[in-house]
């Protein structure tokens, strides 16, 4: 197969990708019928744009290989990955190396977590930001605000939703935490729903962006990425639940509820939780509400 032929498919991938909902990754079925190509000959000419950094590939070793959820392996395990792969479930994605000659950034003015995907960033990569950030959304009665010591997530309230201009209409379905080496906590999102929010609200997001080394809640990676249980329960979800077993227990012994409210429903008292900011304002509401 020719050079031309070789930039040709690098073009098709880097259109696909650029203009796809979600920054999907361009099928491999898809090369082998629109170049008329066999699979095997395909396959070698994908071998060789990912070892001179055109192309990465995401196979049917993963569980979706039509996004970049992780960074991309090496290129020898790539090219290994390949050999024994289903075809029919392996992409091809622009490389971020030659991303960054091809992405205009002008597009995303405003948007600079969609930039990032736009450049290459997987998709499951997280961003870091103070606190403080979520106060927005906490204080706002216009928006449902729900989070525990893991996770957490912000969306419209159905009361105000037509009142709201667009740009207002949030939705994170979810946001996580994350801690410094010196245990400093942050609010961790990946860049999949950052990229998703309005320029107005990247912005805000931007402007409380922190820098330095963060680790995810490793109860938030077995629950978001890995679609596992948490191993434990965050100390706000386990008062909740004495309430609710100490009404069980009054049920058992023929007495009505010792608590009216024992949030069953799954909401919690709004600002019942840890303290987004370390002051005595927000301490001594918190604990109003816990004396209530």
């Amino acid at each position: 197969m020719s050079e031309l032929s070789k930039e040709k498919i690098f073009d098709r991938v880097v259109k696909y990708y650029l203009t796809s909902s979600d920054f999907n990754g361009y099928p491999f079925r898809d090369l082998v019928s629109e170049f008329e190509t066999s699979a095997n000959e395909a396959r070698d000419i994908v071998a060789e744009l990912i070892q001179c950094d055109a192309v990465t590939i995401v196979t049917s070793h993963e569980s979706n290989p039509y996004i970049k959820r992780f960074a991309d392996p090496p290129k020898e395990k790539q090219v290994e990955f390949l050999a024994d792969s289903d075809l029919e479930h392996t992409c091809l994605y622009p490389s971020r190396v030659r991303l960054q000659e091809e992405v205009k950034p002008k597009v995303y003015t405003g948007r600079p977590f969609k930039l990032e995907l736009a450049l290459g960033e997987p998709q499951l990569a997280f961003r870091v930001f103070d606190l403080s950030v979520l106060e927005f959304y906490r204080n706002d009665p216009r928006y449902w605000y729900s989070s525990d010591d893991v996770s957490g997530s912000i969306s419209v309230h159905p009361a105000y939703q037509k009142q709201m201009p667009n740009p207002d209409h949030v939705l994170l379905s979810t946001f996580g935490f994350a801690y410094d080496a010196n245990s400093n906590r942050a609010v961790a999102v990946f860049l999949r729903y950052l990229a998703d929010l309005s320029p107005e609200h990247q912005q805000v997001w931007q402007g409380r962006r922190l820098n330095g080394k963060y680790s995810l809640h490793p109860d938030y990676i077995r629950s978001a990425v890995f679609g596992e249980v948490h191993e434990s329960l965050p100390v706000c979800e386990a008062f909740l639940e004495e309430l609710k077993v100490i009404n069980e227990v009054c049920v058992l012994i023929g007495r009505p509820y010792l608590f009216r409210n024992d949030f069953r429903d799954g909401r919690k008292p709004k600002g019942f939780g840890f303290l987004i900011r370390p002051t005595l304002a927000e301490y001594s509401t918190f604990i109003h509400l816990l004396d209530k």
